[in-house]
């Protein structure tokens, strides 16, 4: 058998080291040293596939696109409401201003609590004459750091009823809170600043979506170039032939192409 023609993995032909090598020796010598090949350089697999990762990113980032474009926008409206204590009476012993400012704001985030709860919700639904008791979006309510307001949201599709919502919210939670809490020493809840009108929404973001979908196609599509990069077992270089053939190499035949025989000539052949 003539050894200078066996094919490895159909990539190229192998020459023996000696006449006594078997064909078996060199699938095994090939096999071995084809193991023995170093991890692909990262900024090459890029390189090489980087319409992988471009196509990817295109991709994931009209699907965020249309994401937000067929989806509802929602607009959001707040109202201010500080929490404050009645003074208390003449006879009453003296307090240190810290320590009144430290219960007044754990008040307060009981009062934020309250705020979204039930009768708070019910009280709304009623005041702009809900036949039920459920409102169609969303009331939240949080504290604003380091001070005693009690910012009330309410996230609506539509922005108008966004606005009466949150001032109805803000006028029942100062009710509900007067009812609760008479006398001296009372809390108190006063609207501050009433809710407007939204002009834009606050969901979907578009431009976020689409950069978090360019972000998510980049990575998709550099795990898929190297996951292929990994499947591929073709000899990209010459270096990678001579480290698997374990043979060193004296020449290379360039790619070419022969000229197409025309059908007419090759009748004439026949």
């Amino acid at each position: 058998m003539d050894l200078h023609n066996a094919q490895v993995n159909g990539k190229g032909h192998v020459p023996p080291a000696d006449s006594m090598t078997s064909l078996a020796d060199i699938y095994g010598r090939v096999y071995e040293n084809e193991q023995a090949i170093p991890q692909a350089d990262p900024i090459r697999v890029i390189r090489r596939r980087a319409w992988i990762i471009v196509l990817a990113a295109l991709v994931f980032a009209g699907f965020a696109a249309g994401f937000s474009y067929w989806q509802t926008p929602n607009y959001e409206s707040s109202v201010l409401v500080l929490i404050g204590q009645e003074q208390a009476g003449n006879d009453a012993p003296p307090t240190s201003l810290q320590s009144d400012v430290q219960g007044l704001q754990q008040i307060t985030e009981t009062v934020a609590t309250a705020a979204t709860t039930d009768p708070i919700v019910d009280g709304v639904a009623q005041e702009l004459g809900r036949g039920s008791s459920t409102l169609p979006g969303s009331l939240s309510a949080e504290v604003i750091a380091g001070t005693t307001f009690v910012e009330m949201s309410y996230t609506d599709t539509d922005p108008d009823r966004a606005q009466r919502i949150a001032n109805a919210a803000g006028a029942v939670l100062s009710e509900r809170i007067a009812e609760v809490s008479p006398g001296i020493d009372s809390v108190t809840a006063t609207v501050w600043q009433a809710a407007t009108v939204p002009e834009s929404p606050v969901s979907p973001d578009p431009v976020r979506n689409v950069l978090l979908g360019l972000l998510l196609g980049v990575m998709v599509g550099v795990a898929l170039a190297f996951l292929l990069d990994h499947l591929d077992d073709d000899w990209s270089s010459l270096e990678e032939v001579e480290k698997v053939s374990g043979v060193a190499l004296f020449g290379v035949i360039p790619a070419f192409k022969t000229p197409k025989v025309k059908r007419k000539k090759e009748e004439d052949l026949r």
